[in-house]
């Protein structure tokens, strides 16, 4: 279509307006018929009943990852999921992004542990600091 193309090529802006005008309706459609599906329910279908989250409020962490998510999708050009169906047909950008994803992931749940391990020292080594101050105090 004219105003979107130049040369054969779409602009970045008619893509990424495209992008999210496809987004958008999809997402409302979904999750339009989901809701309608899951209000009438009185249970998932493969679950013994619909679970509670504890933490509702968005953090850091949430924001983060979904921006990481996001800059990745964007600089790759692929989504994920379809990223890992391409492997069977020997899709040249799946076989970069899929190892890529794997040794993200990897980091991440290295750093996870390491920064988990590291609070859990901190937590005993303050909690132990607390006691020894509540000793000294007493005279002991």
């Amino acid at each position: 279509a004219g105003r979107e193309r130049a040369g054969g090529r779409m602009r970045p802006i008619g893509l990424a307006a495209q992008c999210a005008g496809s987004r958008l309706s999809s997402h409302v459609a979904t999750r339009c018929v989901a809701q309608r599906i899951a209000r009438r329910s009185s249970a998932p279908l493969f679950a013994d009943r619909f679970p509670i989250y504890q933490r509702t409020q968005l953090d850091g962490r949430t924001v983060g990852g979904a921006a990481i998510f996001g800059v990745g999708w964007a600089l790759a050009g692929i989504c994920p999921g379809p990223a890992l169906a391409s492997l069977a047909f020997g899709v040249r950008a799946a076989l970069l992004f899929v190892p890529a994803m794997a040794a993200g992931m990897l980091a991440f749940a290295a750093w996870e542990a390491a920064t988990r391990k590291r609070r859990v020292a901190e937590s005993r080594q303050s909690s132990t600091r607390g006691w020894d101050l509540g000793r000294e105090a007493l005279g002991d």
